[in-house]
């Protein structure tokens, strides 16, 4: 399973994210495209708040993976539109959030995705 975020969460059932972006060491990626994902969250409308259940809301195809550091995805507009964000400064924004502050130069993964099936949930 691949956990979100509470933001993520929302911007993949709004239909409004294409990708996310991931921290793994470099050239250890284990996403692939033409690989399933299943993306999980605890933060669905129907969960309690304290309920850290993770459950599966989601699956996808991995299009592609791109490898980068955080100050040049940070720089890259286009691709914070693709994870659903207004601008790279707002994407950086929440991926340090995400990660509880993050080097510029940490290696991580922009994970481009196509949805094949979403679960309903209550808005």
């Amino acid at each position: 399973m691949f956990s979100c975020s509470r933001t993520e969460t929302k911007l993949i059932n709004e239909g409004r994210c294409c990708g996310v972006v991931r921290r793994y060491p470099p050239n250890e990626c284990p996403h692939k495209p033409g690989s399933l994902l299943q993306f999980s969250s605890s933060f669905l409308p129907e969960m309690p708040p304290s309920d850290n259940t993770q459950v599966v809301f989601a699956t996808a195809t991995i299009v592609s993976v791109r490898p980068g550091t955080v100050a040049s995805f940070r720089k890259d507009d286009m691709l914070a539109r693709q994870d659903g964000f207004e601008n790279g400064p707002v994407w950086h924004g929440h991926l340090n959030q995400y990660y509880k502050g993050i080097p510029d130069d940490a290696s991580v993964y922009h994970i481009t995705f196509r949805i094949d099936s979403t679960y309903k949930t209550k808005q």
